[in-house]
């Protein structure tokens, strides 16, 4: 991944995209999840860590990157008493 940011920079999303999907064809979700944020792929890897079940993860993505994405990450959490900070 690296070398193709590097070596290619316009493809980089596109490389990232290819590996994520082969990353959650594996089961590795976070992996992917990790990946996508890397090429600010926010929204994607919200979907990752989600489908991975790394809802500590997607909650502090949704608030401290996206905090837009809060209540989209909210509609799919089973635990929303979990995913929401409560002051």
């Amino acid at each position: 991944m690296d070398l193709a940011i590097k070596f290619v920079p316009g493809r980089g999303i596109d490389v990232a995209t290819l590996v994520c999907d082969r990353l959650a064809n594996m089961g590795q979700f976070v992996r992917a999840g990790e990946l996508m944020l890397s090429v600010k792929m926010v929204k994607e890897a919200l979907d990752m860590f989600m489908s991975g079940e790394a809802w500590d993860r997607a909650r502090d993505i949704a608030r401290n990157v996206a905090p837009r994405s809060v209540h989209w990450n909210l509609e799919r959490c089973p635990f929303s008493q979990l995913c929401v900070q409560h002051s």
